[in-house]
């Protein structure tokens, strides 16, 4: 008996004892789990470094090669020093490459690889600049029409690519790796309390998991934002090319023209880019309003298929058309299908290479409007038919037509059409066989008297008075001059309180403001404005990069009567002159300083 009660003594002592055993065993194992699993976070941002400095290598070389190119094109000093400046990124993204692989052998010799291309892609860029600079202009085209740079720039992205897989996949092993570490503890943890033991190791489980998400999301992050770097940088230096054109054409018209042209092509591809931007995050937000009508949707696209025909043409394809002759009304944003079918059209532009035939056909299918659009471009790969509709999906087509982008327009379509009550549907039978869209839309029981469509007069404002007040003095100027050449008094201000003067003196017609003005912010100028007699007849527009349903809302509320977006459209700017009165009565003379801003725009 005593042993026994002994024994029934002691069993706490054991139970406790193994208890800590285990608990200590949970938490040493535990221990060693997250040590490894810290180790591999260091290796997952270790291959995330290698995968920006891949990124930020090809955007170095592309930077060199357009500089070169300016430089040949223009002789700028300018795209001189910007050369120079790529060559020493260059070197630096290589140097840090070299640390960043330097435990991977097979990585290792892809970099040597990926040095000795850039090296001679170098090279040739030095060689062409130096026969420019020794004026033997024929032997520097001679080298750019033999190919071999494009041949080096394609190489060169191959590599980067094929380092970049690599990099992935070990990425996507590591995870695992982080996964199995964390199912091993959760087993460790639970022999001693159950329930503690869950606890943790669900804790410790999510806990691993969501540094994989935003591990994840860090990387994508570091992809879309060298992405969006690219985008905005491709616009840009064709606009400085241009302008470089324009200040050497010497009278040149032609040239002059041109320029202006290819800038305008430019900047437009800017501001789309933008809009696309911000109106997938007011659809992610449930922020977008559409201003559905009966529509004629046959309207729509024979619009959008001559405005986008030019530059079609312009790149060696043909544009096939054929319409219904019956009208198909739908109730839709005419704005927001323009936008949609131009997308397509695009998107089919972009993919499909000289020489090759895009066709659109719009019919009536039970009860539906259906608009096909198909074209002989690189096709698509069937495993993507679904995912090129999402956010930032792109088609690594191999093809020398892909002209990037963020992989925004798909997406936007659909959600656009999704609001119209649509849908959208992509069929291909893979790589280099062409590709098909297939929109359908709810017909509408009504159609509409007068088709929106129709081309406006362009009618010309009357000479107004108008002071446009901005703190960007070249926005302000180059607004007023532009004003002047319809025939407008313009005068321009840069801050709140040098407008409420010029106003005061002026008693313009119509006033351009910025909201976000120094001094005295905009709509505090538009409501002090309104509260003297004679300004309750002034037309006063906000001209503001902000444009929320909540920016215009505080527009109108402070007193404003139209809120236009920068850049603003100069037609729509026109228009809204057009539906304005002009004032009839006394007006002050100009101030002192409203002559000089008037003297300094003209």
């Amino acid at each position: 008996m005593p042993s026994t009660t002994n024994l029934r003594r002691r069993l706490p002592l054991w139970a406790f004892g193994l208890t800590l055993a285990v608990l200590i065993g949970g938490a040493l194992t535990g221990y060693l789990n997250a040590r490894h699993l810290l180790a591999n976070e260091q290796l997952v941002g270790h291959s995330d470094a290698t995968i920006v400095d891949l990124t930020r290598l090809l955007s170095a070389v592309r930077d060199a090669e357009r500089s070169q190119r300016g430089y040949l094109l223009t002789g700028g000093e300018t795209h001189l020093r910007r050369y120079g400046y790529a060559t020493e990124r260059i070197q630096g993204e290589i140097a840090a490459l070299a640390r960043e692989v330097a435990t991977h052998a097979g990585q290792r010799a892809r970099l040597d690889v990926l040095r000795r291309l850039v090296t001679l892609k170098l090279a040739q860029l030095g060689r062409m600049i130096s026969l420019e600079e020794a004026d033997n202009s024929s032997a520097a085209l001679a080298i750019l029409r033999t190919g071999t740079g494009k041949r080096l720039m394609d190489e060169i992205g191959n590599q980067v690519a094929a380092m970049r897989t690599v990099e992935y996949a070990l990425l996507a092993r590591r995870a695992a790796h982080s996964q199995l570490r964390s199912r091993l503890t959760v087993i460790a943890m639970v022999a001693p309390a159950l329930i503690g033991a869950v606890l943790l190791g669900l804790t410790f489980y999510f806990g691993n998991r969501r540094i994989v998400e935003l591990n994840a999301a860090d990387r994508h992050k570091d992809e879309f934002l060298a992405l969006l770097a690219h985008e905005l940088r491709g616009p840009l230096a064709p606009l400085r090319n241009g302008l470089e054109l324009i200040k050497h054409s010497d009278g040149a018209e032609d040239l002059r023209h041109r320029a202006c042209a290819l800038m305008e092509r430019q900047l437009e591809q800017l501001v789309r880019l933008v809009n696309d931007l911000l109106d997938s995050s007011r659809i992610a937000r449930g922020k977008i309003e559409l201003r559905p009508v009966p529509t004629d949707l046959g309207a729509v696209v024979r619009e959008v298929v001559e405005s986008e025909r030019p530059l079609a043409q312009a790149a060696g394809l043909e544009v096939q058309a054929m319409l219904t002759a019956e009208p198909l009304f739908v109730q839709g944003d005419t704005v927001r299908l323009t936008q949609i079918f131009r997308n397509l059209l695009q998107n089919a532009r972009k993919y499909t290479e000289p020489g090759g035939r895009i066709e659109i056909t719009v019919k009536r299918e039970l009860g539906e409007a259906v608009v096909r659009l198909k074209d002989t471009g690189v096709g698509i790969p069937p495993a993507k038919l679904e995912t090129i509709f999402e956010m930032f999906a792109q088609i690594e087509a191999g093809s020398s037509r892909s002209q990037g982008g963020l992989g925004i327009g798909l997406a936007l379509t659909r959600r656009l059409l999704a609001l119209h009550g649509g849908s959208v549907q992509a069929f291909s039978e893979g790589p280099g066989r062409g590709s098909e869209f297939m929109v359908r839309l709810p017909l509408s029981a009504h159609g509409r008297e007068e088709d929106t469509l129709r081309p406006r007069e362009q009618a010309k404002a009357p000479a107004r008075r108008i002071l446009v007040v901005d703190d960007n003095a070249d926005m302000a100027a180059s607004l007023a001059t532009l004003l002047r050449l319809s025939d407008h008094e313009t005068y321009t201000a840069h801050d709140g309180l040098e407008a409420l003067q010029a106003v005061e003196h002026l008693h313009p017609d119509v006033v351009l403001l910025d909201v976000q003005l120094p001094r005295l912010d905009g709509y505090e100028v538009c409501r002090r404005i309104r509260q003297h007699p004679w300004g309750k007849s002034v037309t006063l527009v906000a001209v503001t990069g902000l444009g929320q349903p909540a920016d215009q809302l505080r527009s109108r509320e402070a007193g404003f009567d139209a809120h236009l977006i920068k850049p603003p459209d100069y037609a729509e700017l026109t228009r809204l002159l057009l539906s304005r009165p002009v004032l009839q009565g006394e007006r002050g003379a100009p101030t002192a300083s409203a002559d000089r801003a008037n003297a300094a725009t003209g």
